[in-house]
């Protein structure tokens, strides 16, 4: 009532014997009287009240009196940061252009966090730009995905920020599955190794070791090694990992690794699969191993298709690599004469004769006596009277030459066969 009545002091008083002080600067400032309403803050409310009703007293003269006001004070620093962080920016820019404008640009900048709040992104820009902040309004950009704008803002005033902007669109790329954008965003910035972390990330190994090999190549063998921890881990020894990391090897240029991995191949149950890697092991040592290894891989896998009884396909493989001896073993032992024969005649005939003397004893250890004798008469003979088949032997003997021409040896079966 008695405020009602502009009977401030006494209105005071009461407010105050109800511990209102809060009511009274209240009541001085809506009536304009800012010196009391100061008295009672700076009596009544503390540090905190006093600077309160400082700042609105100063906002309420604006300009240079605001200034003034607050010099007086103490507290000019203090209401341009409270104008800042209550959203009152052009009272905050008055007071920092008239007297401390070292802080035009963190207003700047409070007012573009307010704004990119808002969402008023253009806005925004422009006050992160006029706060010497150009990077926040590349990644205010990058955030919302609006690749276009924060390419140009990074271009324009931020040259540093263009690879971030394009990592930024390369992490959206390999979200979405588009990895061959992704990559190149990469490559353009300048940042191979991400693009290595994220193709492992994705489990995409022989794209990481293709990036790798190519742009880190010192990084390489850390990476392989890394790769055959996570296969161990991952329990994928079995058929299909070794398959799945030799194809990874393989698709990364990594050969001899792809090799070992396609020679571990080892399932009974799947005797073509098993004959395929390791004929797929033998190809890549012809193709990129040096001639030691791949004789040695060829030698090996020439080996367990033998095993196999894969001898013609043994053979062809040796063959490849210029064996002629393990060829033509691996003929003879597929029973493959003709094959065998023609091999030593045309590619190392002094082998013929080792081949002719193997055929003799496999007729002889077959007991085809009547093949032998097409090759080894001698052998013939032999084999029948090891048998007690004299007529036999008596009657090939006879036919082989005139009798008169017969050899000591052929003579003397004649006469064991006349006994």
């Amino acid at each position: 009532e008695l405020e009602a009545e502009s009977r401030f002091s006494e209105a005071e008083y009461h407010f105050m014997e109800a511990e209102e002080w809060k009511a009274v600067v209240h009541m001085y400032r809506v009536h304009d009287m800012w010196e009391d309403a100061y008295r009672v803050a700076k009596n009544h409310g503390g540090a905190g009240g006093q600077k309160q009703v400082a700042y609105l007293w100063a906002r309420s003269l604006g300009g240079e009196a605001a200034v003034k006001l607050l010099n007086k004070f103490g507290l000019l620093e203090y209401a341009i940061e409270s104008a800042a962080n209550k959203f009152s920016f052009d009272f905050a820019f008055d007071l920092a252009r008239l007297s401390c404008k070292e802080k035009i640009p963190e207003i700047h900048l409070k007012h573009a966090i307010y704004l990119e709040d808002e969402a008023r992104f253009p806005e925004a820009e422009v006050e992160f730009i006029k706060a010497g902040k150009p990077k926040e309004a590349v990644f205010m950009y990058v955030h919302n995905k609006d690749w276009a704008n924060a390419q140009r803002v990074a271009e324009s005033h931020d040259p540093e920020s263009v690879s971030e902007v394009l990592v930024g669109q390369a992490k959206f790329c390999f979200e979405q599955k588009d990895f061959q954008k992704a990559e190149a965003f990469l490559l353009r910035a300048q940042r191979p190794e991400l693009a290595v972390k994220f193709y492992k990330d994705a489990d995409m190994w022989s794209d990481a070791m293709r990036i790798c090999k190519e742009y880190l190549p010192s990084k390489l063998s850390m990476l392989q090694e890394e790769y055959e921890r996570v296969t161990s881990k991952k329990g994928g020894r079995g058929v299909e990992g070794l398959l799945e990391q030799a194809k990874e090897w393989e698709q990364s240029g990594e050969y001899p690794r792809a090799v070992d991995c396609y020679l571990k191949v080892k399932d009974d149950s799947n005797v073509t699969l098993m004959e395929k890697c390791w004929m797929k092991a033998a190809e890549l040592s012809i193709k990129f191993l040096s001639g030691d290894r791949a004789t040695e891989v060829v030698q090996l896998v020439g080996s367990r298709l033998a095993q196999l009884r894969k001898f013609n396909a043994a053979a062809e493989l040796y063959l490849n690599m210029d064996l002629i001896k393990e060829a033509i073993d691996a003929f003879i032992e597929g029973e493959e004469w003709n094959k065998a024969k023609r091999v030593a005649k045309e590619l190392e005939p002094r082998y013929e004769n080792y081949v002719d003397q193997k055929y003799k004893e496999y007729l002889k250890n077959q007991g085809r006596v009547e093949s032998l004798v097409g090759v080894d008469v001698m052998a013939a003979l032999d084999l029948y009277a090891e048998k007690g088949q004299w007529e036999k032997c008596l009657d090939t003997a006879s036919k082989q030459v005139h009798p008169n021409r017969l050899s000591v040896d052929t003579q003397s079966y004649l006469t064991k066969a006349a006994c």
